[in-house]
């Protein structure tokens, strides 16, 4: 409770949901913490993965830099609910 309070203050995103179902955005600044679930949304991960045709050669946290000719960089960004 305290962390979403701190981050709302701090201007954070505040995602709120019934018990059991779904995240939606908090927008007006008031919260019921007996009836409703609370948390600061977070931050999809990105990482990007090499490969070159028809095989995976390796993941990444950071853009990958001097590939061969035959690898491709594919950026993965997760998708939150």
């Amino acid at each position: 409770m305290i962390e979403v309070l701190q981050a709302a203050k701090a201007g954070n995103a505040i995602e709120w949901k019934r018990r059991g179902g779904q995240w939606h955005p908090a927008n007006d600044g008031c919260f019921d913490f007996e009836g409703f679930e609370y948390r600061v949304k977070p931050e999809p991960r990105r990482f990007w993965i090499v490969a070159e045709p028809h095989k995976v050669i390796n993941a990444y946290h950071h853009e990958p830099t001097g590939l061969r000719e035959v690898d491709e960089a594919i950026e993965v960004v997760e998708v939150i609910k």
